[in-house]
């Protein structure tokens, strides 16, 4: 079952693992809204797959990444080897920043707090793509009209 916590503005929707996979994930990126995933022990990559391909399936880009990753790689640049390791760490960040440059999703990963948060990076396109859907629907239905047509003819 879902459940909400309150944010600054509004409430975010928080899903379950197992309701990734029922359609209210489906359709939150669909209307193109935000939310979370919460409570995830050993499905956090499985998670990923199933958001990462809803996401695709309508033609986006998401980015996914690690949450305070680049603080930590950034408090690594005392020297030795620690400084090595996070001099590569930035590059690989801004390397993997670039690949996915201006995604219309972005999946955050909290390994600590157990969750994903999902976040629609374009807000003013949340009533294009509404929009977009629905004109998609009525051509259905439209379509499927006419197939009924042509085969009540036949």
């Amino acid at each position: 079952m879902s459940s909400t916590s309150p944010t600054e503005s509004q409430e975010t929707v928080q899903l379950k693992f197992y309701e990734l996979e029922n359609g209210k994930a489906s359709k939150l990126i669909e209307e193109y809204q935000s939310f979370e995933v919460i409570d995830l022990n050993e499905q956090m990559k499985e998670a990923i797959l199933i958001l990462e391909g809803l996401i695709e399936k309508r033609k986006m880009t998401c980015r996914v990444y690690t949450e305070w990753r680049s603080v930590t790689a950034a408090s690594s640049f005392f020297g030795g080897i620690t400084g090595l390791i996070g001099i590569a760490s930035t590059v690989a960040i801004a390397a993997h920043n670039l690949v996915t440059l201006n995604p219309e999703y972005e999946i955050a990963k909290n390994k600590i707090s157990k969750k994903l948060t999902v976040t629609a990076k374009h807000p003013r396109l949340s009533s294009h793509i509404k929009e977009k859907n629905e004109k998609e629907k009525i051509k259905e239905k439209m379509n499927s009209f006419n197939d009924k047509l042509e085969e009540d003819e036949a």
